[in-house]
């Protein structure tokens, strides 16, 4: 091989590195789960959650005996149904590429800097706004919501929830439901956190019990309550002398099911909208994922153990690619922080980053081109 050969051989192998180099270097480092991932977004990739190719890099490397996978489950904030209502297509403010959520905790993560989020499982809308007028009156129209009768129906209901502010009594740290208990008619409940799966009284918000004589856990009771009455839960703001006129059972330890929970979100990757939201979602985080050398995927709850990680090597995601202004925006729906701000920072670290790697390239191919004049001189 002749010099000149060597010389583009050596050239290839930088750009290669340049490319790939940033997450090979990763691989033979340990970390907490959390690190892991901002160390991996700071390279504008994401923790590999692909468990085939973590597999591989297990069997490739005996020394590792667990590896973070880019996967977790978090418990959202605590949220409020509100009702079916109208929502315009205008008043969605998210950015076109994120106009869909598969689910509606995927809705409320893409939402969590907003004080209200609409979802319709139907067409998988997600729309986020703030304070609203419409909001302040009470809607039992679940079956706008539920039936879409007309495909205008879907297009323009959803159902509204909103991030809740009350005070909650202390509870367990995995209780993700609210429910309230009564000593007599008329009497101010009292709140207390309480799991989703426990069966408390079922009262939709029609004053009606969504089964007679018996309890239900609160997913069936939110379903009864909407397919059924075509109504929703109780609302816990509002007069909360209502909460206890609809029930006849006030014995101490008899519990009342409100309309207020936590959504679960299992996410099996760190795509785009989790890593843009990380820092606000990473509180909330339940379990995050590894893999063990036998190849179970684990769920643990100590994240903060080091294990290795290894970043994808899949082209890197191009974030501002994707972001587009909604200039359709109206000003009753636009937030105050519009995350323009937030956009501007990334765009500054990330051309900092391309001209750092620019720079490298530039100053290893003088030297290389000095060296080959060298030999042949």
């Amino acid at each position: 091989m002749n010099i000149r050969q060597h010389t583009y051989l050596w050239i290839a192998c930088l750009l290669f590195s340049w490319k790939y180099g940033q997450v090979i270097g990763l691989q033979t480092k340990r970390n907490t789960w959390k690190k892991a991932v901002l160390d991996c977004y700071g390279y504008n990739y994401s923790l590999e959650s692909n468990v085939n190719v973590l597999k591989k890099y297990l069997s490739n490397h005996t020394g590792v005996d667990s590896i973070w996978v880019g996967g977790f489950e978090a418990l959202l904030p605590w949220i409020e149904i509100r009702g079916c209502y109208s929502i315009p297509l205008t008043c969605n403010s998210l950015e076109r590429d994120e106009m869909v959520a598969k689910n509606s905790a995927l809705c409320q993560l893409k939402c969590m800097k907003r004080q209200y989020f609409a979802f319709n499982q139907k067409n998988e809308r997600c729309v986020c706004f703030d304070e609203h007028e419409a909001m302040k009156q009470e809607s039992d129209k679940a079956n706008l919501c539920q039936e879409c009768k007309h495909q205008r129906d879907c297009d323009l209901y959803a159902v509204v929830y909103k991030v809740f502010h009350g005070q909650i009594s202390v509870g367990g740290y995995h209780h993700d439901c609210l429910s309230y208990e009564c000593n007599s008619e008329g009497a101010d409940p009292t709140f207390n956190k309480n799991r989703c799966s426990a069966y408390c009284l079922p009262y939709c918000r029609d004053g009606q019990r969504a089964v007679n004589d018996d309890y239900l856990q609160f997913s069936k009771y939110r379903i009864t309550c909407e397919e059924e009455h075509f109504t929703y839960p109780l609302l816990h703001s509002g007069n909360p002398v209502k909460l206890c006129d609809v029930s006849k059972s006030f014995r101490p330890g008899i519990c009342i099911w409100v309309g207020v929970y936590r959504q679960r979100l299992d996410m099996d990757n760190l795509d785009k909208t989790v890593l843009q939201n990380f820092n606000n979602i990473a509180k909330y985080i339940l379990h995050c994922k590894s893999l063990s050398m036998n190849g179970g995927l684990v769920r643990t709850k100590n994240c903060s153990d080091k294990l290795h990680y290894k970043c994808t090597q899949d082209i890197p995601m191009d974030f501002q690619k994707d972001l587009i202004y909604n200039s359709t925006t109206t000003p009753v729906c636009r937030s105050k922080d519009s995350g323009i701000g937030e956009t501007d920072n990334q765009s500054s670290g990330i051309i900092a980053g391309t001209l750092t790697s620019t720079f490298v390239i530039v100053v290893a191919v003088v030297v290389i081109v000095i060296i080959y004049r060298r030999r042949i001189q």
